[in-house]
């Protein structure tokens, strides 16, 4: 068990030039441990890799029904609440 967390975390968020350590463990109880630290990480990295690939599902459903890109860009907004340069980076 890492006794340390706060300590570790501002470690690695020097080590990675990533400030994004600082914030997570700012948002955590501190009573938490690293273990459930990081199912939380992962859980969360694996809900966006999800959904990821079902826009891209969506998106190549759309292109096998030779919908535009403009008709595509329009559904994806829609249908998973992206605004306009999110969902073109899905086209």
């Amino acid at each position: 068990t890492i006794e340390h967390v706060r300590e570790v975390f501002d470690l690695m968020s020097a080590v990675a030039g990533d400030a994004r350590f600082e914030e997570a463990y700012s948002e955590e109880r501190s009573d938490t441990n690293m273990c459930e630290f990081l199912d939380r990480v992962e859980a969360r990295g694996e809900a966006r890799g999800e959904a990821c690939g079902i826009i891209k599902g969506t998106v190549a459903t759309c292109r096998e029904f030779h919908m535009t890109d403009e008709q595509i860009l329009s559904k994806i907004c829609v249908q998973f609440k992206l605004d306009e340069k999110e969902a073109s980076g899905y086209l």
